[in-house]
């Protein structure tokens, strides 16, 4: 699948319905799709459910706390991309916590004391 897009045209590369159907196999490869793909929240949410990579969304996502806590929920590792003010957010280290105790590590130091 990665060879395939490898080769695909600017076009099928921007094609939400393509994107769709390739991240909910392999969520990695939202990469490999147009920067408008990883601002679309559904595309990414399809993406991350699959491989709950949150460093692969669009830095507007990657800042959204409703669009962060949804993906702590899923696992808690995704704080370690969520941006510092997030880091210090206690509600949403509690939900990354519930999700996986070693997200305790991406919290503030503040909130690690």
């Amino acid at each position: 699948l990665e060879e395939r897009l490898k080769m695909a045209s600017p076009e099928v590369l921007r094609d939400r319905e393509v994107a769709m159907k390739v991240v909910s196999v392999d969520g990695a490869l939202l990469a490999r799709f147009a920067p408008a793909i990883a601002d679309d929240e559904e595309v990414v949410r399809a993406a991350l459910r699959c491989r709950g990579i949150l460093s692969l969304a669009s830095p507007r996502l990657q800042s959204s706390k409703d669009f962060v806590m949804e993906q702590v929920r899923l696992d808690g590792d995704a704080l370690c991309w969520a941006p510092a003010d997030l880091h210090e957010d206690p509600e949403v280290v509690l939900e990354a916590i519930k999700s996986k105790g070693s997200a305790m590590a991406f919290a503030s130091e503040e909130l690690r004391e």
